[in-house]
């Protein structure tokens, strides 16, 4: 029987996402207030989402709105406390325990990745633009042998809460299948 640590590999996506990474810092034993109220604000944006997901087929209409008051927010929240680093538009693998992606000339000349450093990550999901925060361990990052001028991060999803597992294995399920709707429309117009 395979585990669900297994099951949450094999279930994975090509797609593109709005990224943000950094490595933390050890030397900070407190938060600066931008940043306690971005973690606060990221805490209560994982609680709507797991709510979001879970309102009843019936309420559908009640549900719409609520994602879309959610969006609004999460839009509003971005504009007024700008992150650093910024957010990217990024290529992406993911899947329910680790995303992989091409690092852009600036990360690869900097070259401060290395196996076994934690990253702290967030990714946007769409088309809600959900913020998920992550920790993440660096299992990879090399040179690919098809494109050997592309240096790929893998990282490794550490410690990630149950629901916030589920709502990434969630978003991948819900992904694939409009990915795969719009290449079977692209194949075959009629």
């Amino acid at each position: 029987m395979i585990n669900t640590l297994e099951r949450r590999r094999y279930i994975r996506i090509k797609d593109t996402l709005k990224v943000r990474y950094w490595r933390p810092t050890n030397s900070q034993t407190e938060l600066p207030e931008k940043d306690q109220h971005h973690t606060q604000f990221l805490r209560i944006e994982n609680q709507i989402q797991l709510l979001l997901r879970h309102l009843p087929t019936q309420a559908h209409k009640f549900s719409e709105l609520l994602q879309l008051i959610n969006q609004k927010l999460n839009l509003l929240e971005q504009r007024i406390n700008l992150p650093s680093p910024a957010f990217e538009l990024k290529e992406v693998n993911l899947s329910g325990c680790g995303i992989a992606f091409a690092l852009n000339d600036t990360e690869i000349r900097a070259g401060t990745f290395r196996v076994g450093h934690l990253l702290n990550i967030e990714i946007i999901l769409a088309p809600y633009d959900s913020p998920i925060g992550l920790s993440a361990e660096v299992v990879g990052c090399g040179y690919e042998a098809e494109s050997p001028k592309t240096q790929t991060l893998r990282l490794e999803f550490r410690e990630t809460p149950s629901h916030l597992e589920d709502l990434l294995v969630h978003y991948i399920l819900k992904r694939q299948s409009h990915l795969i709707k719009i290449t079977r429309s692209q194949n075959n117009p009629f």
